[in-house]
């Protein structure tokens, strides 16, 4: 799948990547204060990467407003 033809798999590749670096900074935290914000990241920007796959899959199953693209 191509991710100029569909956003959402780009979208959730940059996703992803913010989970990661989320993952690495609770990882690397000074206090338990820091890792527990930066693990919340990291779980809500893995859950925003799968909705953009389940977008980039099921795009063409969803209800679209008429006249929208």
């Amino acid at each position: 799948m191509s991710t100029q033809k569909n956003p959402h798999a780009a979208s959730a590749e940059g996703y992803r990547e913010k989970a990661a670096e989320s993952a690495d900074a609770a990882r690397t935290a000074e206090s338990s204060e820091a890792a527990k914000s930066a693990g919340k990241s990291e779980k809500a920007y893995a859950a925003m990467a799968e909705n953009e796959e389940w977008l980039a899959r099921n795009g063409g199953k969803t209800v679209h407003k008429s006249g929208a693209r």
